[in-house]
């Protein structure tokens, strides 16, 4: 739970609005950019959970 919500803090403070964002702001307009980051930050809030599910159960297994 503490890597969970470690990545979560880390990835709002500082991965996506120094990083994600400014990269497709250079290439996308601002709209578009916000919404690419929008559905990065999205993604990275489901797949975090599921792979360490994952491997918790793998290595139960």
């Amino acid at each position: 739970i503490a890597l969970f919500i470690g990545r979560i803090i880390f990835a709002i403070i500082s991965e996506f609005p120094r990083h994600s964002f400014p990269f497709y702001v250079s290439i996308y307009q601002p709209r578009l950019a916000l919404k690419l980051t929008l559905a990065l930050i999205f993604y990275t809030l489901i797949s975090t959970p599921l792979l360490v599910l994952a491997v918790r159960v793998l290595l139960v297994a």
